[in-house]
């Protein structure tokens, strides 16, 4: 909101935006090093353990490659190899093992064609019976291998994909299997390193994908 400065009418926040550099041009100024990582503390067969997961990234080696800051690269790699997961069906709908042979049928291709054109069923007036009845069974024989994929999800997340009124939308990072992700990480740049912190405050590696 613009304010009353001096008898003048200013907006704080494009003053600001003015007074600061090109976010852009402090890319091949900046020095040091990101670290982002995950502490995590709990239980695990009847022992307690403390694991660190964590990658490095450094600014300008970072900025050597791709022009950017280590920020910059550590946001969008990431959101580049999630993407990637997507497109080669390990995430997503159909990436869950009890899924994927079901969604690689010849009956599943059906039911996705049927599923993107459900409502030119009614549209079209069709009036054969056979075919209506052949989608609802296709479409339970679906819902009940969708259910049975989604039931190990958190409460709301079992009915995704089946009742949008109860659990379909989008999916969170977490319902997919992590272990593709963790491993292009070591090959898109943004290599990790797991610790295991032992109770006298020592650690070991149990990974490191720096090579």
């Amino acid at each position: 909101d613009s304010v009353e400065h001096k008898g003048q009418k200013i907006v704080p926040i494009e003053v600001l935006k003015t007074l600061l550099p090109d976010p852009a041009s402090l890319a091949s100024r900046t020095k040091g090093k990101t670290n982002i990582g995950c502490y995590i503390k709990g239980v695990k067969e009847g022992k307690e353990r403390t694991i660190y997961i964590y990658n490095v990234c450094e600014h300008e080696k970072c900025y050597a490659e791709v022009n950017a800051q280590g920020v910059s690269y550590t946001t969008g790699v990431p959101a580049m190899i999630g993407a990637k997961l997507i497109c080669e069906g390990k995430w997503g709908v159909g990436a869950n093992s009890v899924c994927s042979d079901f969604l690689r049928s010849t009956s599943d291709t059906s039911l996705r064609s049927m599923s993107n054109t459900s409502h030119s069923l009614t549209s079209h007036n069709l009036e054969n019976s056979s075919t209506t009845l052949e989608f609802a069974d296709l479409k339970e024989s679906y819902n009940t291998e969708r259910l049975e994929a989604n039931k190990d999800m958190p409460k709301g997340g079992e009915a995704q994909g089946v009742d949008s009124k109860s659990g379909a939308g989008v999916w969170n990072m977490e319902q997919n299997n992590p272990d593709f992700f963790m491993s292009e990480l070591n090959k898109q740049g943004l290599p990790y390193v797991v610790l295991e912190i032992c109770e006298n405050g020592e650690s070991k590696v149990l990974e490191d994908g720096r090579g």
